[in-house]
């Protein structure tokens, strides 16, 4: 898990989320740990993460919120690989933890 950093304000941040998340799908995809990534994010930092992935002959699917989804990743991926989270929200279910 990368280290929560504190600025300031005292908000909570993580840094080098978008090259962890490169790093882990690059190296899985080459080590033929999958056929399909599933990547719930929409950031246009992860393009050439998409790009590689796609060249090692892996499909790649977004789910994005709409506002936040960059246009790179859908000409990459192509439009029937991207799912709006806008879209599904109603049918997302958050489900509490049991104090067990």
């Amino acid at each position: 898990m990368l280290p929560l950093k504190i600025n300031h304000l005292g908000k909570k941040k993580q840094r080098g989320v978008d090259l962890y998340i490169y790093k882990n799908m690059t190296e899985l995809a080459r080590e033929d740990e999958y056929d399909v990534a599933v990547l719930v994010s929409g950031d246009g930092d992860l393009f050439m993460g998409v790009n590689e992935v796609k060249q090692l002959d892996k499909d790649v699917e977004i789910y994005s919120f709409r506002a936040s989804l960059a246009k790179s990743l859908i000409t990459e991926v192509g439009m029937e690989k991207v799912t709006y989270i806008d879209d599904i929200i109603e049918k997302i279910k958050v489900l509490k933890k049991s104090k067990h």
